[in-house]
């Protein structure tokens, strides 16, 4: 990630609504073709294209650069913010033929996304966790105790089963894929370890309880025995409706079975440390093991499973079963994982199809009613956020359902990665928060003619420095864009600067009148 910092929603408003382009010009003395070009491209730019300032070039003339307004395609694809509710109300308005939506925000939404840097060495995985700032995508000063406990979790595959401002808990696997694991459970403010004694107040009563709701959930397989009652040999996480308890399988060695104990149906047995959770919050899965949560809140455990199996190693599609009521999600990826994502009285099963090379997509399936319905997959090309590294892949799993980072590809002037705000939308699919999209990677002109362009401030888009001459030759590398109109180019490391691009699809592009590939080597 660069120097410089994403945006905040209320900022990238601020930029996009009120902020006009700074001026360039070009020049190229060793080809005449590029001027005569030029001249040819300010005629049409007189003839009026929809622009917000002039662009001067070397024959004196004007032309109009600009910022063309979005489009209605991209006016349906743009949700605002959420707490806008005169944006929406405006947007509601406009499309006579809809009824009026309004999504309203919970009153938290406390979750903690956490970056996951995955790593194969000598066949064996293992598993960087580090708590980040949703604004940011990088380690959060504000969980430094946290973080340093993170540190201490014993190698394999970390995968979160809770992730909070008052928990994180984890099942930690020594190989991918293993049924043999262990689990830990963080007090994020403190960095702590939490302990069964921690979180219950009577082991003995824990005891009976865990085996009634095992009974209950498991009525074809054996009691639980003495031996697997014993505290300090539990494997448990906790869950944002209470605890998971996990027990190898006594039919099928290759395979465990979990049960939940609910906090709303087991108030005596939990102390108040570790249990309070936000109203807002993530419920993480794995592929082909059933998953126990209190869907509706009645005090019942719920079942889920989402099932999946690789054609030729590549998923092609995924069966999710609530309750015995299945649906098939049609998807195609990698690796598929899923996570219930829950803001208010909402859920929605959000199904990441990860890629090894370029971003994914992210099924959605609408968990509200007693049989789960797939709603397909949104129109954006979205996915998790991940990086490539020399022994494996990185990722940043969502943790917030108000506010979360995915990856897109915005192709504007040129095509490059980026990730951007999504939150949860009023129809369970992500919807774009602040659409300013932020490159990740190194995406890097060479320009082809001497230019003049004005410098802007990283965080306000206003003028600080207006004619600075860059050099045939010099590097502009993408540091942002709001994906329509505008890309911020990191020049040589000198400073930002605004480029307009061409929304119409049209190809080559223009800027200033120029077509875009007689200003750069693309």
């Amino acid at each position: 990630m660069k120097a410089y910092k994403i945006l905040s929603a209320v900022l990238a408003a601020a930029l996009l609504s009120g902020c006009g382009m700074p001026e360039m010009s070009y020049e190229n003395v060793d080809s005449p073709f590029f001027k005569e070009d030029s001249g040819k491209e300010s005629a049409k730019g007189e003839e009026g294209n929809g622009s917000s300032g002039p662009a001067v070039t070397d024959s004196g003339g004007s032309t109009e650069s600009g910022t063309a307004q979005g489009t209605a395609e991209s006016g349906k694809t743009e949700s605002g913010k959420t707490e806008s509710k005169k944006t929406e109300s405006a947007e509601t308005e406009s499309v006579k033929t809809e009824p009026e939506k309004v999504y309203k925000d919970p009153e938290s939404a406390s979750a903690i996304s956490l970056s996951r840097i995955v790593t194969v060495k000598d066949g064996k995985t293992s598993c960087e966790l580090t708590a980040i700032s949703t604004e940011t995508n990088e380690a959060s000063a504000e969980y430094g105790k946290l973080n340093t406990a993170l540190k201490k979790i014993p190698e394999g595959e970390a995968l979160p089963v809770r992730a909070d401002t008052n928990v994180v808990s984890l099942i930690i696997r020594e190989e991918a894929g293993s049924m043999e694991f262990s689990s830990v459970n963080i007090d994020t403010e403190t960095g702590d370890f939490l302990t069964i004694s921690d979180i219950f107040s009577d082991t003995e009563k824990l005891a009976s309880a865990l085996k009634i709701q095992y009974g209950k959930d498991h009525p074809d397989l054996p009691a639980l025995t003495a031996e697997e009652l014993i505290p300090e040999e539990y494997v448990w996480a906790l869950s944002p409706d209470g605890c998971v308890f996990y027990f190898p399988d006594p039919e099928n060695k290759d395979m465990v079975t979990g049960t939940l104990l609910l906090r709303s149906a087991n108030e005596e047995l939990f102390r108040e440390k570790g249990t309070a959770v936000p109203e807002s919050f993530v419920r993480f899965l794995e592929i082909n093991e059933e998953y126990f949560f209190d869907r509706d809140g009645d005090g019942t455990n719920d079942r889920i499973c989402v099932s999946a199996s690789p054609v030729n190693g590549r998923y092609k599609k995924a069966e999710i079963s609530l309750n015995g009521q299945s649906v098939t999600c049609y998807a195609s990826a990698d690796r598929f994982v899923p996570m219930i994502m829950e803001t208010g009285n909402s859920r929605w099963l959000y199904l990441a199809c990860e890629e090894n090379e370029g971003p994914g997509n992210i099924a959605v399936v609408d968990l509200s009613k007693e049989t789960p319905a797939f709603l397909g997959i949104p129109l954006q090309e979205t996915g998790i956020p991940y990086l490539t590294n020399e022994d494996g892949w990185a990722e940043t799993l969502p943790g917030d359902p108000k506010t979360f980072l995915l990856e897109s590809t915005v192709n504007l002037i040129t095509a490059f990665p980026a990730v951007t705000e999504y939150r949860v939308g009023p129809e369970g699919a992500p919807d774009v928060t602040g659409k300013v999209y932020m490159a990740i990677g190194e995406t890097t002109l060479k320009a082809l003619a001497k230019m003049k362009a004005d410098l802007i401030d990283p965080e306000t888009g206003e003028t600080v420095e207006k004619g600075r001459t860059f050099e045939a030759g010099s590097l502009w590398t993408v540091f942002r864009s709001d994906g329509e109109t505008y890309i911020d180019f990191d020049v040589n490391g000198e400073g930002l600067v605004r480029l307009s691009g061409d929304p119409s699809g049209t190809w080559p592009e223009k800027i200033g009148g120029t077509a875009v590939n007689k200003l750069f080597d693309i």
